[in-house]
């Protein structure tokens, strides 16, 4: 085995990807998942006698110690239960008592076939399903975790899922996706089995007016589909920034498919990544920094970062320059907002600029006859299932870091219009009474200046 190679092996045995084995170790990503990767797992499948991937080796590796030392048998045959694909180890967990708490209730006690983890992305559905996938170990006995961050085709995930829950036993899988599928139930039924699905917005298409799967993902709706209404002994577990329809669809406080919505941090659980990042300041400070962005666990990770390497990890220092849209931010909230429809943009430049709740018909007035009101409410509650809007009492508003992004996106776009004279914003008339607004509240802003 090459040093490449090993270097490949040792950073999947820790749960890194191939992009972040590159990274750490200065390779080209590209080489490590085309060339070295595909030799190094071939290597290992003529070595054990099995077929071996990046996401199975390690439960290849260890069913071999345990022939190799009957001693560990027990130990290892536990083991040998789990497959945990990709998952990251949960170093530090802060909080979510409750969230865990209900969770553990829909699955174990109410056995609940289909259930959702979503939210906003970096609010923590990942860590969350870790967490609760170790906790439940003596409740099934299989547990399966696998990302679906790059879409990966769902012959080649059922045949991997069938093969660990039949021991390796099943070589010969139907060549249908709808024949993997029952044989999949059919193992379901014959041993409870934990199965966890993370990151399902990735197979889903935002192109259309309503949330579909990608063309060559369509398949997945089945297999969630038959899951949620088929009798058996385990649970999908689907984690996803927007819930996909086969769960909206069935789904309710009292019947099988059920989804819980989760929100930003507490105030106290903010604290603790702050401080774990070596992050000082007042109470106040540190609320303040956990209000900005909404107790969102990846942005508080991300401000934290910035306020140790510009600001010498002080939180008044960071809140003293009003700075909240920053690049890391700026990323973070492009790959969600570029996949909105139009009336959905123009919906949160309306918000970010209202600056305060504003009800339904009041969006409606904004927006004029140009828009009908089921096409404004279809706009909001899609917005809604990402987590992009928050509604409260019947006003609708946004959380105060998406609002200065949205805001700054707006301004940008702007300022390229008047540049390139290819008008399109302005025209808007729903849009342009606000656009004014603003433009007026920053002239004042320079007018109020002592050297002006």
């Amino acid at each position: 085995m090459t040093d490449i190679q090993k270097i490949v092996l040792r950073g999947a045995w820790q749960g890194y990807t191939y992009e972040e084995i590159a990274d750490r170790e200065g390779y080209s990503e590209k080489y490590l998942k085309r060339d070295v990767g595909p030799r190094l797992w071939k290597i290992l499948s003529e070595a054990l006698g099995e077929k071996v991937s990046k996401k199975n080796f390690r439960t290849a590796l260890e069913r071999r110690l345990t022939l190799a030392n009957p001693s560990h048998n027990q130990q290892l045959d536990m083991d040998s239960c789990q497959d945990w694909g990709e998952a990251v180890d949960v170093h530090t967990f802060y909080g979510r008592t409750q969230e865990l708490a209900t969770l553990q209730q829909w699955i174990v006690q109410d056995r609940c076939p289909l259930v959702a983890l979503v939210g906003m992305g970096g609010i923590g559905k990942t860590t969350l399903s870790i967490k609760l996938a170790q906790q439940l170990q003596s409740d099934f006995k299989y547990i399966i975790w696998r990302s679906l961050r790059h879409a990966p085709p769902i012959r080649e995930l059922l045949e991997e899922i069938i093969y660990f829950l039949s021991n390796q036993q099943e070589k010969d899988l139907p060549e249908t996706t709808n024949g993997r599928i029952s044989l999949l139930l059919k193992y379901f039924r014959k041993s409870p089995c934990l199965l966890i699905l993370d990151g399902a917005e990735s197979i889903l298409n935002y192109d259309r007016k309503d949330t579909h799967y990608q063309e060559e993902d369509e398949e997945y709706g089945r297999l969630i589909k038959y899951i949620g209404e088929t009798y058996h002994q385990s649970c999908l577990l689907l984690t996803s920034r927007e819930k996909p329809k086969e769960v909206a669809i069935r789904e309710g406080e009292e019947l099988p498919t059920r989804s819980l919505r989760l929100i930003g941090l507490d105030e106290l659980e903010g604290q603790y990544i702050l401080k774990g990042k070596g992050i000082y300041g007042s109470e106040d400070d540190l609320k303040k920094i956990i209000q900005i962005y909404g107790g969102n666990p990846l942005l508080l990770n991300m401000v934290s970062t910035t306020i140790q390497n510009i600001f010498d990890s002080s939180a008044s220092d960071f809140l003293k320059q009003e700075i909240i849209v920053f690049n890391d931010v700026k990323e973070f909230f492009d790959s969600q907002f570029n996949r909105l429809q139009p009336i959905e943009k123009e919906l949160m430049y309306c918000l970010a600029i209202e600056r305060e709740p504003v009800s339904f018909q009041k969006l409606k007035n904004d927006f004029g006859l140009k828009v009908q009101s089921l096409e404004l409410a279809e706009a909001l509650e899609s917005l809604r299932r990402r987590s992009l809007v928050e509604k409260n009492q019947g006003f609708f508003t946004l959380q105060i870091v998406l609002m200065e992004y949205t805001t700054a996106r707006l301004l940008k776009e702007i300022c390229q219009e008047i540049r390139t004279q290819q008008i399109s914003l302005l025209k808007s008339s729903k849009l342009l009474k606000l656009i004014v607004k603003i433009m007026l509240e920053l002239l004042n802003q320079i007018f109020s200046l002592e050297w002006f």
